[in-house]
This record gives C-alpha cells, structure tokens and sequence, in this order.
C-alpha cells in the first residue's frame, strides 16, 4: 500500500502510470496523446505513487506501467507557496494574457504571492479565470509558463492528488513531467 500523501515532493521510489492504450517509449512530446492541456495542470506526464490510482485510468484491458526516476528531479510542488523563482513565471502570466482573464490582474497574482498561496491555488485560479481564451491560445499561454519554469530548471509538477478529481477520498503523489525521455530511468 502507498505511503500517505503528505508532501507533493515525496521522496517515493515507485511510480506508476495507467493507459487505456500501449505505449513502447515514454519519449513523449507535448503533441503526443495523452498530453493534454485540458488535465488538472496542463500538459505533461502525469503518475501517482498509487497504483490503483494508475489501475483506475488503465480501465479493464489497459496497462499499469511501473516507473523509476533519475534523482533530484526539479518539480514545483504545487502544494507549497510558490518559491521566488517560480514567481515571475506565473506573474508574466497573468500580465501577457490580461486581455483574455475575466478579472485577474498581474497586481492579483502578485497579492496571492505575498499572501503566501499555494500553486495549486495561484494555478487553478488563472485556469478558472480564462473567460474568452480559444483552446489553442490557452495551450500556448499555458506552455509559455511551462517554458519560463523550464528555463529556471524545473522538470515538472509535483502536487497531491485525490483532492479536486477524487473529493479528498484517496489521496496520492503526483508528479507531472513535461519530458518524461529525460526523466525516467525504468
């Protein structure tokens, strides 16, 4: 059984991911499916340390793939106030898509900054707020802050799963990496 989910960053050693659909390499890019903008954060990877977590997205005929990680791997835990680096790159968000927020401003993002919100929270409210944003434009919007948090060295998302999707019944570690080739090891 999977270690509580108590840190985004847990130091777990045993990931899974679940796919309805075989997959031979992990060499996955951004246009790949399965990467799909419109997840929980975005574009990327996403496995859980849980793998009936993984069972549950495999369905009856798919399959749970086991996974090992380089260590150290630079993930943003989403459940954490957002470190300073990571800050400017969710600013310049909100100040180069101000036509398409309903109502958020770079001074908001700015506000919950100080206010020591997480990124989840930060995250999720830009996503809530894009009224007017054409899917495509949102995927480029969103895959502009993925490459200002790549540009800084971060590999992906960490964060606690179970708490929007699954109402806090089931809670597990998530990481979402946006180039899995070069994070997985097995």
């Amino acid at each position: 059984k999977p270690p509580a989910a108590e840190s985004a960053a847990a130091n777990v050693s045993e990931w899974y991911h679940g796919s309805k659909k075989e997959i031979d390499q992990f060499a996955l890019s951004y246009e790949a499916p399965g990467k799909n903008v419109e997840n929980l954060f975005g574009e990327g990877l996403y496995v859980t340390d849980n793998p009936n977590i993984a069972g549950s997205y495999a369905k009856s005929k798919g399959t749970i793939y086991k996974l090992g990680f380089k260590p150290n791997l630079r993930l943003l835990d989403l459940e954490k106030a957002l470190p300073t680096d990571a800050q400017e790159a969710f600013t310049n968000f909100a100040k180069f898509n101000d036509s398409y927020l309903g109502s958020i401003t770079e001074k908001d993002v700015k506000k919950w900054i100080a206010e020591g919100k997480t990124g989840s929270e930060i995250y999720r409210r830009l996503v809530d707020d894009i009224s007017d944003m054409p899917l495509s434009e949102a995927m480029e919007s969103f895959g502009a802050l993925v490459s200002s948090l790549q540009e800084k060295g971060y590999e992906g998302f960490a964060h606690i799963g179970g708490k929007y999707m699954g109402k806090g019944k089931t809670l597990h570690n998530v990481r979402i990496l946006w180039n899995p080739q070069d994070a997985i090891t097995s």
